[in-house]
């Protein structure tokens, strides 16, 4: 886990991308759990463990719709970091 003078290291990095995320991601994402799980990503280079989606979702998905939307937001997470790293 990382701590907040780690976070706000690597947000200010890329400021860009911490200012487009209620652009690119849809509501259902909570923006401060975006925006852990992309720091997270830059720090270790790993894509986010579906529980760690979840987490960040504003509310719990049904066990039968939990893989979809676990991709669903893994996929906009990791397009929004290659938007604002290719750049």
């Amino acid at each position: 886990m990382l701590d907040a003078d780690s976070r706000s290291g690597l947000m200010a990095s890329t400021p860009a991308l911490y200012e487009n995320i209620n652009t690119h991601i849809r509501t259902e994402l909570r923006r401060d759990g975006v925006e852990r799980l992309i720091a997270q990503y830059r720090f270790s280079g790993r894509e986010p463990v579906g529980d760690d989606v979840i987490d960040t979702m504003l509310a719990t998905p049904k066990i039968l719709e939990r893989r979809r939307r676990i991709t669903s937001a893994t996929n906009r997470i990791m397009n929004l970091i290659d938007i604002f790293e290719d750049a």
